[in-house]
């Protein structure tokens, strides 16, 4: 990960939907039962928000997603359309986080409950 060049107005979108999508995360993860995944964060003085070089996904460098002991990595696709645009992936394995009205997928929910 390194931080980008960012370019206004486009990025300043691409930052609030990933911005948009951890909150909504947060939110759902407090109201679901039964699971053990949660959002760790270091001590917070600003979003730090990196582009991965190889796909140019953004995410929150200082922001770590537990799924029992597992460090998943949470992404937005760059340029994304979707409302909700977030991602969780651990080593080859890429789950969709939300629907598109912002409710978490089955297959997300089906994830954070294995563990």
């Amino acid at each position: 990960m390194r931080n980008y060049t960012r370019v206004i107005p486009r990025d300043l979108f691409n930052e609030a939907g990933l911005l948009k999508s951890l909150g909504r995360l947060a939110i759902a993860l407090g109201e679901l039962d039964g699971h053990d995944a949660r959002i760790v964060e270091d001590t917070l003085d600003e979003f730090a928000i990196a582009q991965d070089p190889a796909d140019g996904s953004i995410s929150v460098k200082n922001i770590t997603f537990l799924i029992g002991s597992e460090e998943w990595k949470l992404f937005r696709s760059l340029n994304s359309r979707e409302s909700y645009s977030l991602y969780a992936t651990l080593s080859d394995e890429e789950v969709s986080v939300f629907e598109e009205d912002g409710s978490l997928t089955d297959e997300f929910v089906e994830l954070i409950r294995s563990f």
